[in-house]
């Protein structure tokens, strides 16, 4: 087998092949070695193969992150403002697809936020603890890499951490006493509209996140191959192979 190495920076190597025994490649990856049927030579097909190393799609998209944002919800009448903190790390899997490369992303974290609530003369500050898990699969259809929507999966907790009010003295105890009732009595609905909420949001917030990533991952494969616009013109032709060597 005869074979040139054009250098490129190490997370690719674009190779063009000819010359080779049929049993050097997956069968369903077989490429034409250029002879015809009475072993005479005709014009070599021989295509260019990309080698992208799943491992490295894998661990482009792992980190660990830490997001800051903004509180403004309304829950069962109550204006709620304040500050949030989302922790999280993404780790990658490398699945097993017989019809092409899906990389399984998988998101953990928290989302914990402090906010403050207003209704009527009551105000209400309470804080909110998520924990959540996401997934995202990744495809590789050997031209780019695509994402599927994220699924998430939450859990919250919510602590009331003080009330008072905007009126005073007799008034604003009363308005306080009423309010604590309240509070309690309805904690548990406002954890699931919290948890709905957030799973929502991050939901969004991941799929923004991941399609800035893919953009820029496609992007680098994309500028990687400046060589097929000289083969644009010949029979060659262009194939892009996921290396599942990790």
């Amino acid at each position: 087998m005869y074979f040139l190495t054009l250098m490129m920076p190490p997370l690719f190597s674009l190779m063009m092949l000819c010359c080779f025994q049929q049993t050097a490649l997956p069968q369903e990856m077989q490429i034409d070695n250029g002879m015809n049927e009475v072993g005479s030579v005709r014009e070599s097909r021989a295509p260019i193969l990309l080698s992208v190393p799943c491992a490295w799609i894998a661990n482009f998209v792992n980190c660990e992150f830490e997001n800051k944002g903004i509180v403004n919800r309304v829950i069962l009448g109550t204006t709620s403002v304040g500050t949030s903190n989302c922790k999280g790390k993404v780790t990658s899997l490398v699945e097993e697809n017989p019809s092409g490369v899906s990389i399984l992303c998988t998101i953990t974290g928290t989302v914990e936020s402090r906010s403050r609530g207003t209704n009527g003369p009551a105000i209400i500050s309470s804080t909110a603890i998520t924990t959540y898990t996401s997934t995202k699969r990744l495809t590789f259809d050997g031209k780019a890499v695509h994402h599927s929507p994220a699924s998430v999966s939450a859990s919250t907790h919510v602590t009331i951490t003080n009330i008072s009010s905007s009126l005073p003295r007799l008034r604003g105890r009363f308005v306080i006493q009423v309010a604590n009732k309240r509070a309690q009595e309805s904690l548990s609905q406002v954890e699931l509209i919290v948890n709905s909420q957030t799973e929502r949001e991050l939901s969004q917030r991941i799929d923004v996140d991941f399609e800035a990533k893919i953009n820029n991952l496609n992007y680098q494969i994309a500028s990687s191959l400046p060589i097929i616009n000289y083969f644009a013109s010949t029979a060659r032709q262009l194939q892009l192979w996921v290396n599942k060597i990790e």
